[in-house]
């Protein structure tokens, strides 16, 4: 039984790291698309200004 709530335990923990490696993960990838995004907007709108002159 001890044997058991031991590796229920370490299950848990394991379940909790790979949530929380996901997370940063997630939060990493958010980060970098949303640099992506601004200097895409930043191009377009240099390209409009550049196009309504």
């Amino acid at each position: 039984m001890n044997r058991r709530l031991t590796q229920v335990r370490q299950i848990s923990q394991i379940e909790r790291n790979l949530c929380n490696l996901f997370n940063q993960c997630e939060s990493a990838v958010q980060r970098f698309l949303n640099r992506r995004l601004m200097q895409i907007g930043q191009i377009s709108q240099i390209k409009r200004n550049l196009c309504n002159q």
